[in-house]
C-alpha cells in the first residue's frame, strides 16, 4: 500500500502503521528528490511554490524513520534495484 508523505502527520496513522504493516521508508536526499520531481506536475505540494518543501521534509524525516520497519537508501538507484531490495527484506 502506498501512501502520501503526509500520512505521518497524524499520530493515529503512525500508530496504525506500526501495528499493522511493514513500513518501508525510501530514504532519498533532498538533492535527489529535487532532481526527480523538477518536472512532476502531479504532486500538489511540489507544485505549490509558496510551500517550503525542504523544511517540510526536514520536519517529517524523524517520523518517517521512527515509523519504518525498513529503511532503504534510494539515491542513484534504479527503480528495479529498489524493488529488489524491498522484496529481499520481505523474504528475510
Amino acid at each position: 500500500m502506498q501512501r502520501g508523505g503526509g500520512i505521518i502527520e497524524k499520530e493515529e496513522n503512525c500508530n496504525w502503521l506500526k501495528k499493522h504493516r511493514n513500513v518501508f521508508f525510501l530514504d532519498t536526499s533532498w538533492e535527489e528528490i529535487n532532481r526527480r520531481l523538477v518536472d512532476d506536475e502531479l504532486r500538489p505540494i511540489w507544485n505549490n511554490q509558496n510551500r517550503d518543501k525542504k523544511q517540510l521534509l526536514a520536519r517529517r524525516l524523524p517520523v518517517y524513520r521512527e515509523v519504518a520497519n525498513f529503511i532503504i537508501k534510494t539515491d542513484g538507484k534504479a527503480i528495479e534495484a529498489i524493488a529488489e531490495e524491498i522484496v529481499s527484506k520481505l523474504d528475510a
